[in-house]
Order: structure tokens, then sequence, then C-alpha cells
């Protein structure tokens, strides 16, 4: 699964730099083109928490296309109660993970994202009583 991922990725980023060859007539890499983002996240509820973040890298090949890599980090956290609101489990799941990602942009102020991205999974459960 993992070699397939690659192969996909490294696939984006030739075509994407195909398509801009005929467009910079200066050519080479211009640090001006590289965006960064992401977002964070902060959840709280009763018997529950999750916290992560999604930070992007990438790169403006031209006016119509985007690529880069995004990754992300999640950690949850659910308590279970009983009847009597007395904790009997908790149960918690670590998540992280890493893809490319590109943007068209068909017409101005809006685009379409695909991404691919291959994501790990730990579960931990734990009895409280």
């Amino acid at each position: 699964m993992m070699k397939k991922f690659l192969i996909v990725s490294v696939c984006v980023f030739a075509v994407a730099t195909a398509f801009t060859q005929n467009n910079n007539e200066a050519g080479g890499f211009k640090r001006e083109n590289v965006f960064i983002g992401g977002s964070l996240n902060v959840g709280l509820y009763t018997g529950y928490f999750a916290i992560g973040g999604t930070p992007e890298i990438g790169y403006s090949f031209n006016e119509w296309l985007d690529g880069g890599l995004a990754f992300n980090i999640n950690y949850t956290s659910q308590k279970s109660l009983d009847i009597y609101n007395d904790p009997i489990a908790k149960y918690s799941a670590f998540n992280y993970g890493a893809g490319a990602f590109f943007r068209i942009y068909p017409i101005e102020n809006f685009f379409l994202q695909g991404q691919l991205e291959n994501n790990f999974i730990t579960y931990k459960t734990t009895d409280l009583q």
C-alpha cells in the first residue's frame, strides 16, 4: 500500500512539473511560490477530549495548479460511564499520517482539491473498574 502511495505521489508531482515548464520562462524554483498553512483543533466535552493539527506545505506551479504535502496528527480520548456517571472504561486513539495534495483553480476564488493520504491509527482501551 505504501509503495503504491509513493508511486502516485511522485507521478502527481512529475505531471505538475511538466505542465509548468512552458509557463516558467525564467526556469527553476521560485521561493515566493511556496506556501504553508494548516489547522489546529481542540475538542472538549463531558468525558471526551481531542487535540490535533494538520500542517501543509505547498507550491504554486502556475495560476491554476498548486501541489504539496499534507501531514496530520490527532489524539482523542473518551470515557465510558455507567448509569451512575461513574467511569467504567477509557478509550483513546492516536493517528498520524502524511500525503500529497493538488489544487486546481478552474475559476477565480474557487478550487478543487484532491488528496492522497496514508494514515496509521493506534487504539487503546483501559478498564477503570
